[in-house]
């Protein structure tokens, strides 16, 4: 999903407005800020603009047919960085607006993939995993992070049918 043409132009029209500012991290820190900040009105305002653009309804969508597929929420969380690490996109409202200060984003950025540990994602209130990748144009310039809050219910269902039908021991 991450490589489509949809997210491939807005990753590359982000990063260009970013680009074209004297200082793009600094902007960034602002509107951090304003984010996670007291004035709802500007903080919903901002929040407007990473959630009910094309690609964050696209998400949406996709994540409501999977959840209708699979009778359960397959993925908590589902959101698109800049190179700059702007979140841009996204399934709903993240903690916070920057996220090139997070260590799975400095680590997709410098290994292209990377996974964390497993746990309880409290805001969607589910065990889940984290898989972040890094999305580079054809050409192999850094374009941002796709993150992924994975649902790890299914892995434990499997687990558990082994355990309860005896066949633990013939291996997954």
């Amino acid at each position: 999903y991450g490589h489509t043409s949809m997210i491939e132009e807005l990753l590359v029209e982000s990063n260009r407005e970013y680009g074209e500012l004297a200082d793009p991290e600094g902007r960034i820190k602002e509107l951090d800020a304003i984010w996670i900040g007291e004035d709802e009105e500007q903080a919903e305002a901002l929040v407007s603009t990473v959630t009910e653009n094309q690609v964050s309804e696209d998400l949406r969508s996709s994540l409501d047919k999977l959840r209708e597929i699979a009778g359960y929420q397959v993925f908590g969380e589902v959101f698109l960085t800049t190179r700059h690490g702007a979140v841009v996109a996204s399934s709903g409202r993240t903690e916070d607006f920057e996220q090139s200060d997070e260590p799975w984003w400095k680590n997709a950025m410098a290994r292209k993939l990377w996974v964390e540990d497993g746990g309880l994602d409290e805001s969607a209130n589910i065990e889940a995993i984290d898989i972040c990748t890094r999305i580079d144009d054809q050409e192999g310039r850094e374009l941002g992070v796709f993150k992924v809050v994975m649902n790890i219910r299914e892995v434990y269902e499997i687990i558990d049918s082994h355990a309860v039908t005896g066949r633990g021991d013939q291996g997954l």
